[in-house]
């Protein structure tokens, strides 16, 4: 009951101006580096509490999201080439399948169904030890107005208790498959409208 309010409002910040959306992204990325500044006196070091190391990745973990959200958006504003740029920025990033699988979606919503396929056929099937997220593919698929593969891998996400499911009901790509009785089942189990 607690993701609903999550999910509502990530839908209506995708309403909000293209201007509006961005400086939010802006100031996200903002916030999490500012901490991270170190002391403005060269001289002196910034003050150390011990788990710098992971607070450095952290940093970069979300320096990693956040270009993969600015790619979402530059491609709800069909601004493609602005979305693969931010993709190529991260073309040498694990996991490789989520860059791959954001770049299929792209490449959906750009209409270059061909080359979204074969990118998502890739990780259809990871090798052992590789963890695609069902969901990932599902969003694919839901780009690819794909209903029935839509389904298979929405259904395969609530098997596996992939956590970003309670995320994409107010998702751009399966919004479009939501009249489906069946895509309906599966975010109702989960408590969703």
């Amino acid at each position: 009951a607690k993701l609903l309010p999550v999910a509502a409002r990530v839908n209506k910040v995708g309403n909000m101006t293209r201007r509006s959306t961005l400086l939010i992204g802006a100031g996200f990325a903002g916030l999490v580096l500012f901490p991270f500044a170190a002391s403005s006196d060269d001289k002196k070091p910034a003050a150390k509490t011990g788990n710098e190391v992971e607070l450095v990745e952290k940093v970069l973990d979300s320096r990693k999201q956040y270009q993969v959200n600015l790619a979402n958006l530059y491609a709800n504003f069909r601004e493609f080439a602005k979305a693969y740029a931010e993709l190529d920025k991260l073309k040498d990033e694990q996991p490789q399948w989520r860059i791959d699988l954001q770049r299929a979606t792209v490449e959906a919503a750009e209409g270059r169904k061909a080359d979204a396929l074969a990118l998502v056929h890739k990780w259809e099937n990871p090798g052992a030890g590789d963890f695609v997220r069902p969901t990932s593919i599902a969003t694919v698929y839901g780009a690819l107005d794909d209903r029935e593969n839509t389904v298979k891998w929405l259904e395969k996400a609530y098997a596996e208790r992939d956590g970003m499911l309670a995320y994409m009901a107010g998702g751009r790509d399966i919004l479009r498959q939501r009249t489906d009785p069946r895509v309906k089942a599966v975010f109702q189990k989960i408590g969703l409208p």
